[in-house]
């Protein structure tokens, strides 16, 4: 069962707040997403009383890698900030647990805000793309995010 992120991209510098994306989300996974115009990962919401909070990490895209700000989080919402700061197209996945999130293709220079619920597990964390022959994830642009 696969569950895409969709977002729209916005001209100029857009404050999170005003951009937040929701489209329609097939069964199995909801998933939010935002552009923003500098790779910064936003903070989480403080809980009301009796509300989960989440987590918030960032992720750097790049030839041939892929670095997240930390390598596990607890269960339930996840907020990643997904920026490319390669030089060519990259995308974001996240799979596991029978799950797939991901992001659309960004151009360099782009980020975008990805909003899940992941259960506990590990997880692949890697960049889909395929392009002129050359498998991204095949080239080094993996690693593993652990749900506890």
């Amino acid at each position: 069962m696969k569950s895409y992120c969709r977002f729209r991209m916005l001209a100029g510098t857009v404050l999170l707040a005003a951009c937040t994306a929701q489209d329609d989300q097939p069964a199995g996974g909801a998933a939010d997403t935002t552009t923003a115009g500098a790779p910064a990962v936003p903070a989480a919401a403080e809980p009301a009383d009796g509300e989960v909070s989440s987590s918030s990490i960032g992720a750097v895209l790049a030839e041939w890698h892929v670095t997240l700000s930390q390598d596990s989080v607890p269960a339930g919402p996840v907020t990643i900030g997904v920026a490319n700061e390669g030089t060519i197209p990259h995308a974001f996945e996240v799979e596991g647990n029978g799950e797939e999130f991901a992001t659309d293709p960004l151009a360099p220079g782009e980020s975008v805000t990805m909003s899940i619920d992941l259960a506990a597990g590990e997880y692949r964390v890697y960049c889909p793309v395929e392009s002129a022959g050359t498998n991204h994830e095949a080239q080094g642009m993996v690693t593993r995010l652990r749900v506890y």
